[in-house]
């Protein structure tokens, strides 16, 4: 610990007494020395924010010509101090560095009581020790080991920002009026110490304990322990970074510095679906993902029947009649015209897809239905319209989780309605059997000519706990997608009222429109 040296000076009115009094043989020379030093008797070497160090002020005097004693008053330490210009007393402040830690630190060895009148704190920059009598010290008292001590606390802070970031400045002394001699010469001293901090130990790397050893003030570095975190580099969502228990790279850079960005991957069990395929972890969202297969790949046959082959329907499902003994197969396509009449209002039906008052307004989104009670609400629905640029059909893809009880799906309505407040936009209803299978947990209608042709190209329907998740995907007319202030509307079996989207603008993009996201 870095302490302050011995300083003295002759009483500037004396010396210049004796440049004008030269001529009169009787005058003397007079003197008065007053002496004291700074040291730090307690605390680390090297010290960081929020150690305390214990300061002793040593007060002692010199040689005082024509005079017995030294007559003390006050005392003045200033506790951090800019190095960039002058170090007295007072000195320029550096900022809230060091901070006094109260008079109730003070201990003294000079026989009288100190105090200060300063609160904890770094503000004055300046603390002046007043004894409660004058403190008289007599000649002769050199340092060490000194007239007496006075002792007190100061803590630091913050580091310094000046010229010498890892040294913090301390002053101590008199100004005029704090102390004189009895032979009429005041004395005016300054004495300087500073107080040596850590280095900024950082060494940028995660995989390092950094520390700086405080008798020392070198930095040292450990290694982190093993699977302590780590910056994740690599965007992968099924990947977690973590401290691997050494400082090693690796060529590729999947570990740096012992931070492996593979050092905890996620790994998806397989779902046991045939018509399923295993591709892992998405990295982009670090969910497990089970796309299906293409359409007819060979899946088990369990039905026992020689007249049919089983096979993948393409929505992930293994159809056992895929392929069946027969020998013409007719295909019918049903067309639908929608006719256009006069409205005639009648009193909202809250479930049927129709604006039956007449106000442009159907279903749930019509105030009179989504009252007492409200509609049920259509959760966590990241919806997407994109309208082609080629002249095809516009796309409209959506999912949603609906509480309901539990039901068979394959026997009832679904479907789904998108509106604005000037009418209907776009809408579908499957009948009940379009789901598939019967009496299973997750059902699935699909319909790949819904590409070329517009129509519903696939609608899954899975139960999950309290309730189904409904994702859709299909292809016709949304140009009257027009505006932010749509709500998409999903129906499934006989409720009252359909599950509806929040009350939210939805946002546009390059390519269409997106609704917000509840969650």
């Amino acid at each position: 610990m870095k302490s302050g040296k011995v300083l003295s000076t002759l009483g500037g009115i004396a010396l210049f007494v004796v440049s004008m009094a030269l001529p009169t043989p009787a005058a003397a020379v007079n003197t008065c020395n007053g002496l004291f030093t700074i040291d730090y008797v307690a605390g680390p070497n090297f010290a960081l924010p929020g150690d305390v160090l214990r300061v002793q002020l040593t007060l002692g005097t010199g040689s005082i010509t024509n005079g017995t004693k030294l007559m003390l008053s006050r005392i003045r330490f200033d506790m951090d101090c800019n190095d960039n210009f002058a170090l007295g007393v007072p000195c320029t402040d550096e900022g809230a560095e060091v901070e006094y830690e109260g008079d109730g630190t003070i201990t003294t060895t000079c026989g009288v009581t100190w105090t200060t009148g300063h609160a904890i704190s770094t503000a004055p920059n300046e603390i002046v020790f007043t004894p409660n009598m004058v403190l008289n010290i007599p000649a002769g008292q050199s340092i060490p080991p000194g007239f007496c001590n006075l002792e007190f606390d100061i803590k630091v802070l913050a580091p310094s920002v000046d010229n010498t970031p890892n040294l913090i400045q301390e002053t101590t002394g008199f100004i005029a009026g704090d102390a004189m001699c009895d032979n009429g010469t005041p004395s005016t001293n300054t004495q300087s110490g500073s107080i040596p901090l850590c280095p900024n130990c950082d060494d940028q790397t995660d995989c390092t304990t950094d520390m700086c050893n405080q008798n020392t003030g070198m930095c040292e570095h450990g290694i982190e322990p093993d699977s302590t975190p780590c910056t994740d580099t690599d965007n992968d969502a099924c990947t977690f970074a973590g401290c691997n228990g050494t400082l090693d790279s690796s060529p590729g850079g999947a570990i740096l510095d012992g931070c492996d960005q593979n050092h905890m991957v996620t790994v998806c069990p397989p779902d046991n679906n045939p018509c399923t395929d295993e591709p892992g972890c998405n990295p982009q969202t670090g969910m497990c993902e089970h796309p299906p297969t293409p359409g007819s790949t060979p899946c088990p046959d369990t039905d026992g029947n020689m007249c049919t082959t089983a096979g993948c329907d393409g929505a992930g499902i293994c159809d056992q009649m895929h392929i069946v003994c027969v020998a013409t197969t007719t295909t019918t396509t049903v067309a639908v015209t929608t006719t256009t009449q006069p409205c005639i209002p009648s009193p909202e039906i809250c479930n049927d897809m129709i604006d039956n008052d007449c106000d442009g307004l159907t279903d749930c989104v019509d105030p009179d239905c989504n009252n007492t009670p409200p509609c049920p609400i259509a959760h966590k629905d990241p919806t997407s319209i994109k309208f082609s640029r080629s002249g095809g059909f516009d796309s409209i893809k959506g999912h949603a989780t609906l509480e309901s009880p539990v039901i068979d799906v394959s026997k009832v309505e679904v479907g789904i309605l998108l509106s604005d407040l000037q009418g209907n936009i776009y809408g579908f209803t499957l009948p009940p059997g379009a789901m598939q299978p019967p009496g299973g947990k997750t059902f699935r209608y699909r319909n790949i000519d819904a590409r070329l042709n517009g129509g519903v190209y696939q609608v899954k329907i899975k139960q999950r706990t309290g309730g189904y998740s409904f994702s859709f995907a299909a292809y016709g007319d949304l140009s009257g997608a027009d505006n932010a202030n749509m709500r998409l509307q999903f129906y499934m079996g006989d409720n009252p009222k359909p599950y509806i989207t929040i009350d939210a603008p939805w946002i546009p993009t390059p390519s269409g429109w997106r609704a917000p996201k509840d969650h």
